[in-house]
């Protein structure tokens, strides 16, 4: 197993913790604590950016398991780039997760949960562009595209975006 065989990071853009265990098999809610608690990932290996929209419980599981995080409020381009170069050298490889709902709905309608007050495509991709030359960084995905909630196709434009800029 991989993870475990290299000390692996895992990024993860996001305006959900998807700590809240609601349901008894993991889901999109919850994924993240059922790795950390199956021993998957470590959770002093984890960072999230652009979260806003938590339960209190799920921060206090980030602050008692010590998953690094930025809230969408604090997510300056300084403290961006600060923890996004400090994460990428403490880790061996990093795993990226994009969910598109870290983006304001103005940029990204097309998502399941929209939360208003996210990050600015420019913002993420400011970031995209400190990740994407990175030598340790292992692979990346993309979630919460939902075509059906989309406006002009504008949220798979930027998923399209995004990936085109990793290759």
């Amino acid at each position: 197993d991989l993870a475990k065989e290299k000390k692996l990071g895992f990024l993860v853009f996001d305006a959900h913790p998807d700590v809240y265990q609601a349901f008894e098999k993991p889901s999109h809610q919850d994924y993240l604590k059922f790795l950390i608690e199956e021993n998957i990932l470590d959770p002093k290996n984890v960072c999230a950016i652009g979260i806003r929209a938590a339960h209190p419980k799920e921060i206090e599981y980030y602050k008692e398991k010590g998953i690094q995080y930025i809230s969408a409020k604090d997510c300056s381009k300084e403290q961006m780039k600060k923890t996004i170069t400090e994460f990428f050298t403490k880790q061996e490889l990093v795993y990226l997760s994009i969910d598109l709902d870290v983006l304001d709905p103005v940029y990204a309608p097309g998502v399941s949960y929209i939360e208003p007050h996210g990050m600015t495509t420019k913002e993420l991709f400011f970031c995209i562009d400190l990740i994407k030359n990175q030598k340790n960084l292992l692979a990346l995905d993309i979630v919460e595209l939902s075509p059906k909630n989309d406006q002009n196709n504008l949220t798979a434009k930027t998923a399209a975006r995004i990936i085109a800029e990793f290759l």
